[in-house]
């Protein structure tokens, strides 16, 4: 049964004052802390100090979400605190059931008792979650506290929740963001292209390592790779143009570029397509592919084409002259292979071996008779058979 936290009472302003004032300092601690193991441990030893607590305990969900455990104890065995972990799904648990709650909750006597089972926290427990609001409310544990000399105050233990839970969530937002980022940059790097997301007007916001290598440098670099580097921005800024930024298609187009290390020219097959943000305006997502070696290639291709059709007319036109040379013989000339076919012969040596298309049958069989005649002839002379 949900329980009301009364104030202990504070009288005049100067307490007030000094409450802000101790209230200020662990704001400000807590926004300059970058490590949960070390501002956690701050947030209890402060509600020891300032409020007469004498046991406490944070309980934070792990980053599956389904599991709740200590992460860190006041006035309580490390050991116990080490050990303690109870499944999300057990919400019989009076841990699991309090913070189930979204407010501050007291365990009833014997709720409080089975909570003692896992840590001795001695007489009435007080549970508050630990909630933030970063991209949406989450709740990401509870601060339990035990019966303090001094009651804490439901104002001070609530405000002390509040500011943890919103550190906690905002760190771990921040640290997801982290390993998010670090993921795109593993598989964008891994990328062989230049891959880069620009503004409008060409300047990089964000590029894998390929891409960096063309268009960023240092001032440590040489001045002939700054020029170079400097002279591809140009050259990509050009051929970005207006057309990518107002085309929801991709665009595709060549484009020239300079190796910043070797001083060669590079020619790239540029893809862009816009991708607008609301926050961020109009970004230009940029992939060039490396078609020099395909260039080169195709240019290789076409000049040994180039020289076979050389060589093929070459040979053509020396065929038509040696075809010219012996149709002007009068005598018969017959060119053979070494087993005796005919591969060329003149005009005057067709009359013995070529049948016309308009001959009968016995002047196509004294063809026929010559040119078996010469094939065996010719084959005797190359085998060397008399």
């Amino acid at each position: 049964m949900k329980q009301a936290v009364r104030a202990a009472p504070r009288s005049g302003r100067r307490v007030s004052e000094t409450c802000a004032e101790v209230r200020l300092g662990l704001a400000e601690y807590l926004l300059s802390a970058e490590e949960p193991s070390e501002f956690v441990g701050r947030v209890l030893e402060w509600l020891g100090k300032h409020t007469g607590l004498d046991q406490a305990a944070v309980l934070e969900v792990d980053h599956d979400g389904g599991r709740l455990a200590a992460t860190a104890g006041y006035g309580l065995p490390a050991a116990r605190v080490d050990q303690f972990a109870v499944d999300l799904e057990a919400r019989d648990h009076p841990f699991v059931a309090a913070l189930a709650e979204g407010a501050l909750f007291h365990l009833g006597p014997e709720a409080a008792l089975r909570a003692q089972r896992d840590l001795p926290l001695r007489g009435a427990i007080a549970v508050a979650p630990l909630l933030g609001v970063v991209s949406g409310e989450r709740m990401v544990g509870g601060l339990l506290v035990g019966s303090p000399a001094n009651p804490a105050t439901a104002q001070d233990l609530q405000w002390a929740a509040e500011m943890l839970g919103h550190r906690l969530v905002r760190m771990r937002w921040l640290r997801r963001l982290a390993r998010e980022r670090s993921l795109l940059y593993g598989i964008v790097n891994a990328v062989a292209d230049p891959v880069m997301l620009t503004d409008s007007e060409g300047r990089l916001i964000i590029a894998n390592s390929r891409a960096e290598s063309l268009f960023a440098s240092r001032p440590e670099q040489s001045e002939g790779r700054r020029r170079a580097v400097a002279l591809n921005n140009m050259l990509f800024s050009a051929a970005l143009g207006e057309r990518a930024i107002k085309h929801d298609a991709p665009e595709r187009r060549e484009l020239l570029l300079v190796d910043p290390v070797e001083g060669s020219d590079l020619l790239f097959e540029l893809l862009s397509t816009h991708a607008g943000d609301s926050r961020a305006g109009v970004g230009i997502v940029s992939v060039l592919r490396n078609v020099s070696d395909l260039r080169r290639a195709s240019e290789e291709i076409e000049a040994n084409y180039a020289r076979l059709r050389s060589a093929e007319m070459q040979a053509r036109t020396e065929r038509d002259r040696l075809d010219l040379i012996i149709d002007s013989v009068a005598d018969p000339i017959v060119v053979t292979d070494p087993a005796g076919n005919i591969v060329l012969m003149n005009a005057p040596a067709e009359r013995f071996f070529a049948e016309a298309g308009d001959a009968d049958s016995e002047a196509g069989n004294r063809v026929r008779a010559n040119d078996a005649n010469f094939t065996s002839f010719v084959s005797n002379v190359f085998f060397g058979v008399s």
